[in-house]
C-alpha cells in the first residue's frame, strides 16, 4: 500500500477541525473484477484493507480523527491468456 498526501508536504499532526485538510490517496494495486465489485458494495478484502489502513493512519497521527477525504485507488487485473494461442 502506498500513501500519498496530495498537498506535497510531509505528514503532520492532525489539524483543528475548522481547517481544510488535504486528501490522502491510498494505492492498493491490482485486484480482480469481483474484488472491485465487492468494494463498491462496501464489503470484501479491499474494503477490509482500507478500513485497516485508515485505522493505522489515525493511530500514527497522519490522518485526522475528524472527517478527511481518503481516496482509495485500485486497478483491475488483466485477464490471463489460457493455452498456446490465447
Amino acid at each position: 500500500m502506498e500513501v500519498t498526501e496530495n498537498s506535497g508536504q510531509t505528514s503532520q499532526a492532525p489539524q483543528k477541525s475548522g481547517q481544510n485538510l488535504p486528501p490522502i490517496t491510498l494505492d492498493f494495486g491490482s485486484f480482480d473484477k469481483d474484488d472491485i465489485h465487492d468494494l463498491r458494495e462496501g464489503e470484501g478484502k479491499i474494503f477490509k484493507r482500507i478500513t485497516k489502513a485508515i485505522a493505522t493512519l489515525q493511530k500514527e497521527g497522519q490522518l485526522s480523527e475528524n472527517i478527511q477525504l481518503v481516496i482509495a485507488v485500485t486497478k483491475k487485473k488483466k485477464k490471463k491468456r489460457k493455452g498456446i494461442w490465447g
